[in-house]
């Protein structure tokens, strides 16, 4: 299964549902089941961001907060999530998946669609406030290697482009890359952030690379891992999400947690 929600052994990975706490900052083991270190709680608590966090390379990636510092992916406290949608992740023309690494693309035909419509099904995100970000996990530098993105090419995240910059289009058919030379990896977080109505920016690995003032003109209608437009990638993604705007803090809190897991099963360096 690319996703389950509820108890059992996997706890709401794929799925879009109400947290109300973004405090995650590192992950760790406890006996057989994997859990997500919270942070001190706040005085308040402020909706999370995520629509959908994608159950790729990763077990689980969990979102929330329940009673206790640490959150189960099974028994019981995995049962106090209230779901409010889910989108099962179907892996299109045979994307190759790899235990604890990911789906690998083969740069013609194959691909993950979410089987979500932002512009309708996302309680978070909206026109001036959304992020679009997966972890990449192979080196590939190329105008149309985008991990994220869909059919109008509203939304695209292209880590690494021959000139070595990073490209994203955040609900603009209009493109912003960052200065040649300023990414020369395509490993690891890469995300697009849309902000406001005059402000979008893109980031890697929690760090913002390059912004503007470009206006966005309409939602997507599907989303796509591993394909935007009619281009498809060959590299392979370790984990993704999409959801509302961040803060540059959560961006780096997001990077920092998905490397702390990938780090821990091998999928990073």
């Amino acid at each position: 299964r690319l996703n389950s929600e509820g108890g059992g052994s996997n706890f709401i990975p794929g799925a879009r549902a109400q947290y109300t706490n973004t405090r995650v900052v590192t992950t760790t083991f406890a006996g057989s089941n994997l859990v997500l270190r919270y942070s001190t709680p706040t005085a308040t608590t402020t909706p999370v961001t995520y629509d959908v966090v994608l159950r790729i390379g990763m077990p689980q990636l969990v979102r929330m907060d329940v009673p206790g510092d640490y959150i189960p992916t099974s028994g019981a406290a995995a049962s106090q999530v209230q779901t409010l949608a889910r989108f099962d992740l179907s892996a299109v023309n045979s994307p190759v998946f790899t235990v604890d690494r990911g789906y690998s693309g083969n740069g013609t035909t194959s691909y993950l669609d979410t089987n979500a419509d932002p512009s309708v099904d996302f309680a978070r995100a909206s026109l001036n406030s959304a992020a679009y970000g997966a972890w990449a996990s192979l080196n590939i530098a190329a105008t149309n290697q985008h991990l994220m993105g869909d059919t109008a090419a509203r939304v695209i995240v292209t880590p690494r482009l021959a000139n070595d910059s990073l490209t994203i289009r955040a609900h603009s058919p209009s493109g912003l890359s960052s200065p040649a030379g300023s990414v020369t990896s395509s490993l690891g977080l890469s995300v697009a952030n849309r902000d406001g109505a005059s402000s979008r920016g893109a980031y890697k690995n929690g760090v913002l690379v390059v912004g503007d003032t470009a206006a966005p003109t309409a939602m997507p209608a599907d989303l796509f891992v591993l394909r935007a437009g009619a281009a498809y990638s060959a590299n392979q993604i370790s984990a993704a999400f999409a959801g509302a705007s961040m803060t540059a803090a959560q961006h780096l809190a997001l990077y920092s947690a998905l490397r702390s897991y990938l780090l821990a099963v091998g999928a990073a360096s």
